[in-house]
């Protein structure tokens, strides 16, 4: 009884790296629920170990069969095509193979190798493997996933990655002094040991990365904000500057009346006059800030005006913004 309780848990926990070892490439479809997904991975755990029971004697049929269960599953739940949920899918299972071995040529230094037909060491082997696979998905989400790299420092990791290699060291200790013993109650719990300091793992890097995703979550938010906040001030630049025009263009029309009524009463000096001061305001109102860039220089001479009425010198130096994206400009206007 204890046996099939063990390899349940087993599977349950190969199909939990699975899932996790997915993640590291696809994100999760949005209309996926997790209660869904979850009792879907529990009926997957119940037919991978069913297959495995039942294709015992038969290995290449057993993981052909464990494959299409995976990929049909994770197809289902990741923004994944088929064919490449398969191909990710074949990669993880190289990888439990990949892990098998190297930890089997591992313990082939360290213990007695008559001992390979042993319950315990056939469990505390599988776990360790598990664990090393549990390694390489670390290593991945690390390296792959863009939006945790720009939250966790390498030193961060490598603070999170002592605990699995202190479990892997602790389990090979188990492996190594532990291999005598007859007691099946002591037996069991060295086991359940193994296996609860794998789901500790799983369960200290699924805070950490619900930790991650909330606060990239949060991150966003604040950005939409000042985006939206920058965008008010644009407009508000903008809306300015239309006024502005609006207004010089009511008092076009009044000095030009005036003009008009200066040259019928042949006024000319006091028309010179007149024309030099229009000269000297219409020369400090033209926008002399271009950029190519109709919002960046809406900002840099509106930003300019309010300069040179406070008497501050303002000096600028710019290239041809024309191929600026419009995000750039945004956070530009925020930081003005």
């Amino acid at each position: 009884m204890e046996t099939y309780f063990a390899e349940i848990i087993y599977t349950f926990l190969y199909v939990i790296l699975c899932k996790m070892f997915v993640e590291s490439f696809a994100k999760r479809k949005s209309e996926t629920l997790i209660w869904m997904m979850w009792i879907f991975i529990l009926i997957l755990t119940i037919l991978d170990y069913l297959v495995s029971v039942f294709f015992a004697d038969h290995f290449l049929v057993k993981q052909i069969i464990v494959i299409l269960l995976g990929t049909t599953m994770m197809w289902r739940f990741y923004r994944l095509r088929f064919l490449k949920c398969s191909l990710i899918i074949l990669f993880y299972q190289g990888l439990c193979f990949a892990a098998d071995y190297f930890a089997w040529m591992a313990l082939q230094k360290l213990i007695i190798i008559t001992l390979i037909e042993t319950r315990m060491l056939k469990f505390l082997m599988g776990t360790l493997s598990q664990l090393l696979v549990f390694g390489v998905i670390i290593v991945l989400r690390h390296y792959f996933v863009q939006e945790e790299k720009e939250k966790i420092t390498d030193i961060e990791w490598i603070k999170f990655s002592l605990f699995p290699i202190f479990t892997i060291l602790a389990i090979i200790a188990i492996l190594i002094n532990f291999n005598g013993l007859s007691n099946t109650k002591q037996i069991n719990t060295l086991i359940g040991l193994a296996f609860g300091m794998l789901i500790l793992n799983i369960f200290i890097f699924y805070l950490l990365w619900d930790a991650i995703e909330r606060e990239v979550k949060i991150r966003k938010e604040q950005l939409s904000v000042e985006r939206a906040k920058s965008q008010t001030e644009i407009y508000r630049q903008i809306s300015e500057n239309f006024d502005q025009q609006k207004k010089r263009e009511h008092e076009y029309k009044n000095e030009l009346m005036i003009i008009s009524s200066l040259l019928k009463q042949n006024e000319i000096e006091k028309l010179k006059i007149m024309l030099n001061k229009y000269n000297d305001e219409i020369a400090n109102r033209v926008d002399i800030i271009d950029t190519n860039h109709i919002i960046v220089n809406a900002i840099l001479n509106t930003k300019y005006q309010e300069a040179r009425e406070k008497g501050i010198v303002f000096v600028l130096k710019v290239n041809d913004l024309s191929q600026v994206k419009r995000i750039f400009a945004i956070r530009f206007a925020t930081c003005s």
